[in-house]
């Protein structure tokens, strides 16, 4: 397990690890995110009073990525809209927390 050579905020696991059942990923503290889903929040490079929406966040691990990284540059201004499983979440879903990092399989 070692952290990513581009993104300091995910971990990287052999490939065939399965934490699925893992208690911090039960728990909400780590992410299962593929390295992919994990380059737009860092390509945004989202800055200290950015006013971020994310019009397709559904179901808003990439939402919750910016959240984080916003949280971290002390700005935290993210609104959601999406509607998924006949339901319209308008940012009462999924919440970012500074504290979770991302897990990847190479």
């Amino acid at each position: 397990v070692h952290i990513d050579d581009l993104l300091p905020d995910a971990l990287v696991f052999p490939p065939g690890t399965d934490l699925h059942d893992h208690p911090l990923v039960q728990q909400g503290v780590l992410v299962l995110q593929s390295k992919a889903s994990c380059m737009p929040a860092h390509a945004l490079n989202p800055q200290p009073g950015w006013h971020v929406v994310d019009c397709c966040a559904a179901p808003g691990n990439k939402t919750t990525h910016v959240a984080a990284l916003l949280h971290a540059a002390n700005s935290s201004s993210l609104g959601t809209s999406d509607t998924y499983d006949g339901a319209a979440d308008h940012g009462g879903g999924k919440k970012g927390r500074s504290g979770k990092q991302r897990a990847t399989g190479e």
